[in-house]
């Protein structure tokens, strides 16, 4: 929840839309914002928004986990 606070819930494209500081909803902050006041397909809408979530997560993470290997390898640092 305070990530929502501290990001504004804005929801909204930025403008420009490659500007990632700009002022908009996270999937995250969306999901805690409107799971109170959702139902029907709109609640299984943010379940599967959460799913996503958690399955993309662990993916990224050991994509970043190879990716940190493979560096440590090639210039020999101990990290």
């Amino acid at each position: 929840m305070a990530a929502t606070v501290v990001l504004g819930n804005v929801v909204e494209f930025p403008t420009p839309l490659y500007d990632v500081f700009g002022n908009s909803i996270t999937l995250t902050s969306l999901i805690a914002s409107q799971y109170g006041n959702a139902s029907g397909l709109h609640i299984r809408a943010l379940f599967a928004a959460g799913v996503v979530l958690f399955v993309t997560v662990p993916f990224l993470s050991v994509g970043s986990l190879l990716v940190e290997r493979r560096m440590q390898r090639k210039l020999g640092g101990n990290g």
